[in-house]
């Protein structure tokens, strides 16, 4: 899907972009915000990888948003307003989907909410915050590794949230976290279609067992008879294989 927002306007449109090209008319969701202050067009939409949520900042209009999207629709529901009043220069999804954070570029804070909290009302209150230096926030990526990296404007270094599906401190902010020097950052990071490296959590450990009777290096491994799916975000989603990593690289093709 690519979806986009009409200035002067709570319109959402969506188009479906297929190997036959971009599907028209667009699918219309008027919903949220008015996209209407004078500096309206400063923004950052951003989808969660698994595709189930929108989430809509803006610098402009001080007006922060968290929208159910429908994947088979293309429809944008249920807004959910965070703590507007905010600078928020742009937005970011933890890799499994269960984390939202905003980059706060006037009081230079990094804000996390827990879309698995529950309500409404509890997700709003989930809000973490911590205080940033060296640079007004601007945008925040996840990438490949799993990471969110965080722009920071004159700054020789990014800030990194080394842990991002984990709540609160447990995320593991740190300010300098990855050098840029000699070089120095602005607000910009490049943009990725996050759904094309979604992290999902790892299955169920499995048990072993060691039989020294039969040879020395002889182990047994059971996987959980019953996998589960894990979390909030996961919802609706199968397990489809387990793959079992023995941490030995060396040995090539008999590692997994």
């Amino acid at each position: 899907w690519i979806l986009t927002h009409d200035l002067n306007s709570a319109n959402f449109r969506a188009h479906l972009l297929t190997s036959a090209g971009v599907s028209t008319p667009a699918i219309i969701s008027t919903v949220g915000s008015l996209h209407s202050c004078g500096n309206a067009y400063n923004s950052t939409m951003k989808f969660s990888p698994n595709s189930r949520k929108v989430g809509v900042v803006s610098f402009g209009c001080n007006f922060n948003q968290l929208f159910d999207f429908d994947n088979s629709s293309g429809v944008v529901s249920n807004p959910l307003s965070l703590q507007n009043g905010m600078q928020a220069y742009s937005c970011e999804f933890s890799g499994d989907g269960t984390k939202f954070y905003i980059a706060d570029a006037g009081w230079s804070a990094l804000h996390q909410w827990d879309l698995c909290a529950g309500s409404p009302t509890a997700i709003i209150a989930s809000n973490y915050s911590v205080s940033t230096s060296g640079g007004s926030l601007g945008n925040i990526q996840l990438a490949l590794n799993g990471k969110i990296y965080v722009s920071k404007s004159n700054s020789t270094s990014l800030g990194v949230i080394n842990n991002p599906n984990l709540a609160g401190a447990a995320s593991n902010y740190v300010n300098t976290g990855q050098s840029v020097s000699p070089n120095t950052s602005r607000r910009g990071l490049p943009n990725f279609v996050t759904s094309l490296f979604l992290q999902r959590p790892p299955p169920p450990p499995f048990t072993s067992t060691l039989t020294p009777a039969i040879s020395c290096n002889a182990v047994s491994f059971s996987a959980s008879s019953t996998p589960t799916l894990y979390g909030c975000a996961f919802s609706g989603y199968s397990l489809t294989s387990i793959q079992w990593d023995f941490g030995d690289p060396s040995s090539g093709a008999a590692n997994s």
